[in-house]
């Protein structure tokens, strides 16, 4: 009875151990984004090329098309995030209640020092929101809050054929600017599928 029992243990690591391991691909560089729907969320039917420094994550929740971290600059103790949301044709609320509610999660912001602009890229208007320095209360609606301190923010929602496309860069505020750039390049490569 001991027999068969110890032939099929040994046999069973035999087995284990002869598998294969097969080396991580190598990350990828920029590439286009792809970005698909989760549970809750609709497929995005847009595409970017995503910029240097950004790296793609996977997302935090089902309502998130993308999601990104830019690693903290010296002096900040955290990165910068970059979400990306799309709820489907005429949902998410209108532009000036996103971003109303955008600016409500920056409670002691001066609404004078907000940058606001609009531009258009690849036949899409971009309404853009820039914070350089606030106090951010991060959390989810209706949960408790954290209160960071000196947080930046780019906030861009993208008018696609489909509906509307939220992007928002949120972090300390030197991590925020030095994110800026290729945020910016990441925006200028949006567009629809094909």
């Amino acid at each position: 009875m001991k027999t068969p029992l110890a032939l099929c243990l040994v046999l069973a690591t035999l087995v284990g151990c002869s598998k294969e391991t097969k080396p991580s691909p190598e990350p990828a560089g920029p590439a286009a984004a792809e970005p698909s729907g989760g549970v809750g969320t609709q497929k995005a039917d847009i595409t970017w090329t995503d910029a240097k420094g950004f790296e793609r994550l996977p997302s935090a929740s089902a309502m998130r098309v993308a999601s990104y971290k830019y690693a903290a600059v010296k002096g900040d103790k955290e990165p910068a995030e970059l979400a990306v949301f799309y709820f489907g044709p005429s949902m998410g609320g209108s532009v000036e209640s996103n971003v109303e509610r955008w600016l409500g999660q920056f409670p002691d912001v001066d609404k004078s020092t907000v940058k606001r602009s609009d531009r258009s890229i690849h036949g899409m208007t971009q309404h853009i929101v820039e914070i350089d320095d606030a106090t951010y209360q991060s959390g989810m609606p209706g949960g408790a809050k954290t209160a960071k301190e000196h947080f930046g923010f780019v906030g861009v929602i993208v008018e696609a054929p489909t509906g509307n496309h939220f992007f928002k860069l949120t972090g300390p505020k030197a991590t925020v600017a030095a994110a800026r750039a290729g945020f910016f390049q990441m925006m200028d490569s949006v567009r629809t599928k094909s």
